[in-house]
């Protein structure tokens, strides 16, 4: 009838448990329910906000974009105006126009690269041939806005926006406006609505590359986003809106985009979430709480009943589960854990850690005190201890507790706490301790290392410091003697280093011994180049040799341990000694093999101290003898290259005496009427050859001037045009010659009159042109001058382009260097000098000379000069044609001419020359029968 009873109450419990739940249950559902609807309504409101700002800031774009394309425009039409004044005019204006900083420069790339005008100052033009805005524009025939992507510039060196548009002239590429911008400027100009500070505008290329973006654009620049973002990409769809977490701050938002449609570029609108969501999940939370509580009262109220009819079951259950839990606890921590009785201080309770600690069974333990396991001094200040937490039930912490156990000494981290019991006094004393003996001997050997370390510094010598390394290491083992023996030079033997506490005849005794492998088969040594343990010196069959010195100092125990150098090379022995036979414990072999690294260290450092200190003295005297090598050596280069440049120089001389007599004779012989075709065709080689030659020498003779320092710039005002314009017309017949059109296109702005050195700026463009044709066999050469503006002084640009076989990338530098000549139909018809003595005039002038070329594809020259532009001069009177002298004109008196040479053949050529033309001539071969000449026949010149 009880049992029947019984049932029936926790049937009813059940029903009402039961009721409750399902009505709580109930209530959850509907609150929940609620709840998603209203989040879902809210995020669907951030996503509609998101979309309308994306639109607001589109618009602004927009606005901004065509904005920005307007001025771009309005600067080129000014330099369509081909007045430069103007550009400069309109770029101020519209730097006026802009905040402080929104405009990084306003300049123009021209046609090959070069960014020739800057609103910042530039000492030299930059190229910018490898920069995207300008290959886009020069390969493509679209007039349209070009937006960069974010670079560094080589002016401004900030961070900006390029928006640049091509300059066309008649038709073809003449360069690119350039409008540089700060993209913080273009973020600065679109601004939201109803923003907060986690709230983002960005504006990306379509490649995901950021333009701008209103926080961290730091960052952001030179950065971009995955392909994976739904915005990103030319075919990703026009508009929509996502959430996502941010790659630049990590913040989950709420993204909307819409691409402009006048340019490619993306705009990002991201709302962060959380401020608006933060109330509506706050409010959330409170009704969550408040139903949750209402179903703790009513789980509560209903299960107090159950509670009630099962609660003698559940307590018996409970204290039965409480108390397995505490003893599984008890029992598996590591910690020695044990209890004493407040009355008498007996062990209770001690727990299998603690008998695996202090080697006895807790049977021993039980109902006895620490006066029956430790001295009695131990004992007393243990129950001290004791008897005061007791007193004041509170808790002690000892962090280093020593401890005699059966495994011997023992250091215990202890904390002992004083239990009462229910009316408040002392009822038990429980006690944890956790080992921590390894712990405190690694600390110990750690500081022993740092005292070893700052020893090092100290300046001491090797044998100093290795006895106080052998001193700290015997502190460190208590019984331990210790000895280094280190290798002698012959690499056989071992020497004594440090061992202080060994006696002396022990030490001379094992001074000089030798070590295994170094002996033979049949012989025997006390130390390996490997760990060697030995029990017992006396008795081991390798320490024959100093058993009885072993004996007499009382050592019975040898450990050693190979000291090595960080390469490996093997420095010596660590030795450690023990006054009883035995094998080393774990604790000894860690401590021998902490003592063979440190001392390893010790000596490898105290040897390269030494060195370095032998190294330094020898350094002074080893630097002294290489200055004075490097100085009889200098000495020696000048002295010959002096001597170089005289000897050509005087053999260019003697070279040119007798080529002008060749050159004036074979002159003279085409001169007479009675020679045949083909003789007239073999002199026309003979002197075309001699011409060559001299060329050649003169060249020689120009190369050797400059290296010498002779060649003096001298700038004197000349007509520039009338200068070109012989030039081009004296290479006009070789060009002709050849099938090739030569072309003059100078530009308007072109000074007629300039100063600077006419003969040198001759000479570079007769090798400029000399080369052009050599190297061309179709097609045409272009000559062309312009002036560059925008500098602190005005620059004479010129450039000479052919068609012809062009130059390799690996030649380009190299054909300045003197005899240096690329492969050419023509290629041996010089000396390989004229584009070096080029270059040395260029550089004379204060210019520079650069080529640009593709092999076949011809190669265009490139030289600037600052000039100084004058005022007109008068015209020079024009020169009279060259024609050839037949003879004085009929009438003219006899006139008498006197040549002095000491060369019978110069004096030979001049002779048949004048006589030629009329003149009566007499030779002399020095100054005194000149003298007597002059006196008997009485020359009109001499």
């Amino acid at each position: 009838m009880r049992q029947k009873a019984l049932s029936r109450l926790h049937l009813a419990a059940a029903l009402v448990v039961v009721l409750a739940v399902v009505a709580c249950g109930y209530v959850w559902r509907y609150t929940w329910q609620s709840q998603e609807r209203l989040l879902a309504g809210t995020e669907e409101h951030i996503e509609q906000q998101s979309a309308q700002l994306t639109r607001a800031v589109t618009r602004q774009m927009s606005i901004l974009m065509q904005y920005i394309d307007s001025t771009v425009i309005r600067l080129r039409d000014s330099l369509n105006e081909g007045d430069e004044g103007s550009f400069q005019t309109v770029a101020k204006e519209v730097l006026g126009s802009f905040p402080a900083n929104a405009v990084h420069q306003i300049g123009f790339i021209d046609r090959h690269g070069y960014l020739i005008y800057s609103t910042i100052e530039l000492r030299e033009p930059i190229d910018l041939n490898d920069r995207e805005h300008f290959a886009v524009h020069r390969h493509s025939d679209e007039d349209r806005l070009f937006i960069s992507h974010p670079l560094l510039g080589r002016a401004t060196n900030a961070w900006s926006i390029q928006f640049t548009r091509p300059l066309r002239r008649k038709g073809q590429f003449a360069g690119v406006v350039v409008f540089s911008l700060n993209p913080k400027y273009i973020a600065d100009s679109l601004q939201l609505a109803t923003s907060s500070e986690n709230d983002v505008v960005a504006i990306l290329r379509l490649d995901g590359s950021f333009v701008s973006r209103s926080t961290r654009l730091d960052q952001a620049l030179g950065t971009s986003l995955p392909p994976s973002r739904p915005f990103v990409g030319a075919d990703a769809p026009t508009s929509g809106t996502v959430r996502l977490s941010s790659q630049v701050d990590g913040m989950r938002r709420v993204y909307s985009w819409q691409r402009l449609n006048e340019v490619p570029l993306v705009v990002v609108v991201g709302l962060a979430d959380a401020p608006i969501l933060e109330p509506v999940e706050r409010a959330m939370r409170e009704t969550q709480e408040r139903t949750l509580t209402s179903t703790v009262i009513v789980l509560l109220f209903a299960g107090g009943i159950a509670i009630l009819l099962l609660r003698v079951e559940r307590d018996r259950r409970s204290l039965y589960d409480s108390q397995h839990f505490l003893e599984t606890v008890v029992e598996n921590i590591p910690a020695m854990l044990f209890v004493k009785d407040a009355t008498d201080l007996r062990f209770v309770r001690l727990n299998k850690a603690g008998e695996d600690l202090l080697g006895y069974a807790r049977q021993d333990f039980i109902g006895h005190s620490d006066y029956d396991f430790f001295p009695p001094d131990e004992a007393d200040f243990f129950t001290s201890r004791d008897r005061r937490v007791l007193s004041e039930l509170s808790v002690l912490d000892i962090p280093q507790e020593p401890i005699e156990t059966r495994f011997g000494p023992k250091i215990l981290h202890t904390r002992k706490i004083g239990v009462a019991d229910s009316e408040g006094r002392p009822r038990f004393l429980i006690g944890i301790s956790i080992d921590i003996t390894e712990r405190e001997w690694l600390a110990r050997l750690e500081q022993t290392r740092r005292l070893i370390l700052e020893t090092l510094a100290s300046g001491k010598s090797l044998n100093a410091t290795l006895a106080y390394v052998v001193g700290l290491i015997e502190r460190h083992s208590p019984g331990a003697l210790c000895a280094i023996l280190l290798l002698e030079p012959d690499g056989g033997h071992l020497r004594h280093a440090a061992a202080p506490n060994l006696p002396d005849a022990y030490n001379r005794a094992v001074h000089g011994v030798a070590f295994a492998p170094q002996l033979g088969p049949d012989e025997r040594a006390p130390f390996r180049t490997t760990r060697t343990v030995v029990e017992d010196v006396t008795t081991h069959p390798d320490w024959q040799a100093l058993a009885e010195a072993a004996r007499h100092a009382g050592l019975r125990s040898c450990w050693s341990e190979p000291l090595r150098a960080a390469n490996g090379d093997f420095l010596g022995i660590f030795a450690l000694y023990r006054r009883t036979p035995g094998a080393p414990g774990a604790h000894d072999q860690q401590l021998m093999e902490f003592a063979a690294e440190t001392i390893g260290l010790v000596v490898e450092r105290k040897r390269s101290e030494a060195e370095l200190e032998s190294y330094r003295l020898n350094l002074e005297e080893r630097v002294a003898k290489r200055t004075r090598d490097l100085v009889l050596a200098r000495d020696l280069a000048e002295s010959a290259n002096r001597a170089k440049s005289a000897f050509l120089s005087n053999m260019s001389h003697e070279l040119r005496t007798p080529l002008n007599v060749v050159m004036g004779f074979s002159d003279l012989l085409r001169r007479d009427r009675r020679l045949d075709a083909s003789q007239r065709e073999n002199l026309n080689i003979i002197h075309r050859s001699g011409a060559h030659l001299l060329t050649l020498i003169n060249d020689i003779l120009e190369m050797v001037k400059i290296e010498t320092g002779g060649v003096q710039v001298r700038r004197e005002p000349f007509d520039l045009l009338a200068l070109v314009g012989e030039i081009v017309g004296a290479m006009q017949l070789r060009a002709t010659a050849k099938g090739l059109r030569l072309l003059f296109e100078p530009s308007a702005e072109v000074p007629r009159h300039i100063r600077s050195d006419e003969t040198k700026l001759r000479q570079i463009l007769m090798n400029l042109l000399d080369n052009a044709i050599k190297f061309t066999t179709r097609g045409e050469i272009a000559l062309r001058l312009f002036m560059l503006t925008g500098r602190n002084w005005p620059s004479l640009s010129i450039e000479v382009e052919d068609s012809g076989i062009g130059i390799a990338a690996d030649d380009r530098e190299r054909i300045f260097d003197p005899f240096v000549q690329i492969v050419g139909d023509d290629a041996q018809k010089g000396t390989g000098l004229g584009l070096t003595i080029n270059r040395q005039f260029v550089t004379l002038l204060g210019g520079r000379i650069g080529v640009s070329s593709q092999p076949r594809r011809g190669a265009c020259f490139q030289v600037e000069l600052p000039v100084e532009i004058v005022a007109d001069l008068e015209p020079a009177p024009n020169a009279s044609q060259e024609k050839e002298i037949v003879g004085l004109q009929p009438g003219q008196p006899e006139h008498r001419l006197l040549v002095v040479d000491d060369q019978p053949e110069n004096a030979l050529l001049l002779r048949q020359l004048l006589e030629s033309v009329g003149f009566q001539v007499r030779i002399a071969e020095d100054g005194a029968r000149g003298v007597e000449v002059f006196e008997t026949w009485h020359p009109d010149f001499i």
